[in-house]
């Protein structure tokens, strides 16, 4: 999986953990057991969350926030976290987060996209390499070293960590 190429290239450059938020259904549970199995120990699931409020407060808690056009993409940046937008179906500007905090949108030129509806094949996000993804991350990572707020770590052993969904 991509995500967890991503995962653990940002382990090795910078010696990050990835969380993996992920929604209530029984397939998103497994996307996001797959993804932390194949991480090979760079990433691990995140808290359970029982509702919006607590997934805004653990995001809220990241230091960067990875992404498709979702809405915890845009909760991210509504809260000051920074964010990766992974552009695949979507428009990139009329899907721009217009949060406060820094952003980047990372998406493949392909000539059917954006078409706003998405397909099995998902070529648009299929073709995005993680190495820009984790060039990216680094990017904003430095960024947010200069403009560090102070975070509440989640758990004393991993306080710094990205979240990925």
């Amino acid at each position: 999986s991509g995500y967890a190429a991503f995962a653990r290239a940002l382990k090795g450059r910078r010696g990050i953990s990835t969380l993996v938020v992920r929604g209530r259904g029984d397939v998103e549970e497994q996307v996001a057991r797959d993804i932390v199995e194949a991480s090979g120990g760079a990433a691990r699931l995140a808290p359970t969350c029982e509702g919006l409020s607590e997934l805004l407060a653990l995001i809220a808690q990241a230091r960067l926030f990875v992404g498709g056009d979702s809405g915890p993409l845009h909760m991210a940046t509504a809260v000051g976290t920074s964010a990766i937008q992974l552009i695949g179906p979507t428009d990139p500007v009329e899907n721009e987060p217009r949060g406060k905090s820094a952003y980047r949108q990372l998406r493949v030129d392909v000539p059917c996209s954006p078409c706003r509806r998405g397909c099995a094949a998902a070529t648009c996000m299929s073709l995005l390499p993680h190495e820009w993804i984790v060039d990216a991350a680094c990017e904003l990572l430095d960024e947010s070293r200069v403009e560090a707020r102070p975070r509440r770590a989640i758990e004393t052993s991993a306080p710094q960590w990205v979240a990925v969904s």
